[in-house]
């Protein structure tokens, strides 16, 4: 007698079944993957004196759902986006990553709801 196995739902799987707590637990996991991913490369180059950095992905998707401000994300729990020789570099960057973040609408998903209130939060600082 064979028995059958069922496989129970992954992480991977529930991704896409909104308003469940694995749901959004899940897309969590996969933004700071994606953003771990994303941002491993820049976060090594050091030799700049600017950095544009930015709250994790992961904690401005919870408080844009719970819709509650980003001021309390300490800046040290902040992840670097990209390094540059100057401020106005930094500056101008980020001004064309702001510019370039549409109106997300009523039905816009929760992540890019947060990947623009991310690049809106974003700001330069100086490496010392």
């Amino acid at each position: 007698m064979q028995q059958s196995v069922t496989a129970s739902p992954t992480p991977w799987t529930r991704v896409g079944r909104r308003g469940s707590e694995e749901s959004v637990s899940a897309k969590m996991k996969l933004a700071s993957l994606a953003a771990a991913l994303l941002l491993a490369y820049p976060a090594v180059a050091t030799a700049g004196g600017w950095y544009l950095i930015a709250p994790e992905i992961a904690d401005v998707l919870v408080r844009t759902q719970k819709n509650v401000g980003l001021g309390d994300i300490p800046v040290n729990e902040w992840q670097t986006m990209e390094v540059f020789d100057t401020a106005s570099e930094c500056k101008a960057r980020r001004q064309t990553l702001t510019d370039r973040v549409p109106n997300p609408g009523p039905t816009a998903s929760d992540l890019i709801v947060a990947s623009g209130a991310r690049l809106q939060a974003s700001e330069c600082i100086a490496s010392d």
